[in-house]
């Protein structure tokens, strides 16, 4: 296991010094704020774990606002990501970072500002999709919209009259991360299990501390008799880490 400081600098040597610094900058208001982002260890595991594998397109619930999602496009540069937050204010909040991240990260010699006000994406109170660079990102409930990428339906209403989206096209997955609320970790499984494509991986943060909070998902997944790997990240904690098999035909 590394240390925080180590994996933190492995990271910054894969990038230029503008972007580390804007990693920099997003990681400490994070922890200034308390938001749950993931650790530099996990980040590293990121890193080193996706570019072993063929990812085309990422599923992530449960972004917060920012940290995880670049880490992933940092990880699997080519990839699509899809990313869904129940959060109206970290919705908002991941564009708005996500959005100069991206310029950072396509255009590494333009002095943009950490913050960028100016190239935040106007919203209304119909905003519940948002196109940023290679990221496609639903102001949703996960458990909501899961079901329509299995359909590829139409569209899809919620309980807000204003809440529509259209097009909501099929979608599947080589690699989906799931760091969302703990105890609907089941649920965040059941759904976006069968949209993992055979040979893609799963990852899921926190299961070691705060396993407890997960209502006996590690027990379900041996009644299913799903593998897994518990990866020990922190001092305190780790991923869970899911493979599925390629001529796997199950379904839950």
């Amino acid at each position: 296991m590394f240390s925080q400081n180590s994996s933190k600098e492995y990271i910054f040597s894969l990038v230029w010094d503008q972007l580390a610094q804007y990693l920099q900058s997003m990681k400490d208001m994070g922890e200034q704020r308390r938001i749950p982002n993931i650790s530099w260890n996990t980040a590293r595991f990121f890193i080193e774990t996706l570019r072993e594998y063929p990812i085309n397109n990422i599923l992530e619930i449960g972004p917060a606002n920012w940290f995880s999602t670049m880490i992933l496009a940092l990880a699997a540069p080519q990839s699509s990501i899809t990313t869904l937050e129940c959060s109206r204010h970290a919705f908002e909040e991941l564009v708005l970072n996500l959005s100069s991240f991206f310029k950072l990260f396509d255009e590494p010699n333009i002095d943009a500002p950490l913050f960028p006000a100016n190239i935040s994406p106007k919203f209304t109170s119909g905003t519940y999709q948002q196109q940023v660079g290679k990221c496609s990102t639903f102001f949703w409930d996960a458990r909501q919209i899961l079901p329509s990428f299995v359909s590829g339906a139409s569209e899809l209403r919620c309980h807000d009259p204003e809440s529509l989206l259209t097009n909501v096209s099929e979608r599947r997955f080589e690699c989906i991360f799931i760091d969302g609320a703990f105890r609907m970790t089941r649920d965040f499984f059941d759904l976006s299990y069968p949209l993992l494509l055979p040979g893609g991986i799963m990852i899921i943060d926190d299961v070691i501390k705060y396993r407890w909070k997960m209502d006996g998902f590690h027990e379900y997944l041996e009644q299913l008799g799903v593998p897994y790997e518990i990866i020990q990240t922190d001092e305190d904690d780790g991923v869970m880490f899911i493979k599925k098999m390629i001529s796997e035909t199950k379904t839950l």
